[in-house]
């Protein structure tokens, strides 16, 4: 079973889990093809991509501020987005 014509994203979840703490200045977004917001925390809900298309590909990225080698290197034991749709 496909995603019907037409449908639309009404709210997105998410759950990401690290191996290890999180790094000072960790910041995580959830993005469509055309807007992206920050996730507040590891798990949530949010209607940010609410009106999307629901076959729109989303991404999420992790981003650390400064240069150089990360360690211990993050490492993402599992993430989990799940998308409402109408």
């Amino acid at each position: 079973m496909g995603i019907p014509a037409g449908a639309t994203i009404q709210d997105v979840v998410w759950r990401y889990q690290l191996l290890n703490p999180a790094p000072a200045g960790l910041a995580v977004q959830l993005c469509s093809p055309q807007r992206c917001f920050w996730l507040d925390s590891a798990n949530g809900q949010s209607s940010a991509l609410q009106g999307e298309s629901a076959a729109s590909p989303l991404t999420m990225t992790l981003q650390i501020p400064g240069k150089g080698v990360i360690y211990p290197p993050v490492r993402v034991v599992s993430q989990q987005v799940i998308v409402n749709y109408r």
